[in-house]
């Protein structure tokens, strides 16, 4: 089963994993309106962000969703959500909103309500799409205590600490990477050992 955002909802698909055939979609939570999720690392969870709420969901067998918990969003509209490796807490960046929000995790993967909010500063060279910072992706990496979030406002990567006895992040110093001026990164994914960036500029 995979999960599916759209206009209309989250839909799902069963997949054959040796063909690639998606078959029989069908709505999953009709009218959600949400543009990324996130798969908890370890247990049956789907985390979906929306305007006001973000609400953790149990995944049957069958692949249907029943809702463990909802808690209020913080910030502004989500854009985008991660989950760390280790499952301590989510991270939710806001692109209207300019913010970026963590939320701890629970035992069994439960919400809590934001631990941390971060507002984002600064511009750069485009005329249009640069004038203030727009957090759009987050990444973990899948080993070390860090996480990243590509502000394509700014052209800056904003670097954190992952704090996981206290299930929040804390900024590095110096606070980020910034990229060439106009690059608009967007989106980011770390592997062991280097850091890719999607750029939309």
């Amino acid at each position: 089963m995979i999960y599916i955002t759209t206009p209309d909802g989250v839909f799902g698909a069963d997949l054959d994993i040796e063909s690639g055939v998606l078959r029989d979609l069908r709505p999953m939570l009709p009218g959600a309106k949400t543009s990324f999720l996130a798969m908890h690392p370890t247990r049956p969870l789907l985390y979906v962000p929306e305007p006001d709420t973000v609400t953790s969901y149990r995944v049957t067998d069958e692949g249907a969703l029943t809702e463990l918990n909802r808690v209020a969003m913080a910030g502004g509209r989500p854009v985008h959500i991660g989950i760390d490796p280790s499952a301590r807490l989510a991270v939710i960046p806001s692109y209207p909103g300019a913010t970026t929000a963590v939320f701890p995790l629970n035992e069994d993967g439960s919400l809590e309500p934001h631990s941390a909010l971060f507002t984002h500063e600064g511009a750069s060279v485009h005329p249009k799409r640069q004038t203030r910072a727009y957090p759009h992706g987050v990444d973990f990496h899948p080993t070390l205590d860090l996480a990243a979030v590509a502000d394509l406002g700014s052209d800056k990567l904003w670097l954190y600490d992952v704090d996981r006895a206290n299930r929040t992040l804390v900024p590095r110093d110096p606070p980020a990477v910034v990229m060439t001026p106009g690059a608009g990164p967007r989106h980011l994914v770390f592997d062991r050992d280097r850091l890719y960036v999607v750029n939309e500029l």
